[in-house]
């Protein structure tokens, strides 16, 4: 059996898990969410922003079409409806400190 990483992949083990999970942490929400995890709305916010995703419906669908290769990124499909209720809880100075942060700066943009 052959075993290629996609391109996807590549580009989100460029995002150190360990910065990720220490920004996480100073970015405590209200509550802790139950099966949407930070993680999974970086990914999904990532691949609606690099694939040009015109709108919220079209990012979610365009990830939820791949539900078997989900799962290798540490995702699991999500729901319009949660991934919008996340947008709208969740604070912007995670993802704002994660641009930011020295190791994804020079990665990312």
């Amino acid at each position: 059996m052959q075993n290629s990483t996609t391109v996807f992949s590549q580009f989100l083990s460029l995002v150190p898990k360990s910065v990720f999970a220490k920004l996480s942490k100073q970015h405590k929400a209200k509550r802790t969410p139950r099966t949407f995890s930070r993680w999974s709305q970086f990914v999904h916010l990532l691949h609606a922003q690099l694939a040009g995703c015109k709108s919220l419906r079209d990012g979610i669908l365009g990830m939820n079409a791949a539900t078997n290769r989900l799962y290798h990124l540490g995702v699991k499909p999500v729901s319009r409806s949660t991934f919008a209720d996340a947008n709208n809880e969740r604070p912007y100075t995670f993802f704002e400190a994660l641009s930011s942060s020295g190791a994804t700066a020079q990665i990312l943009f």
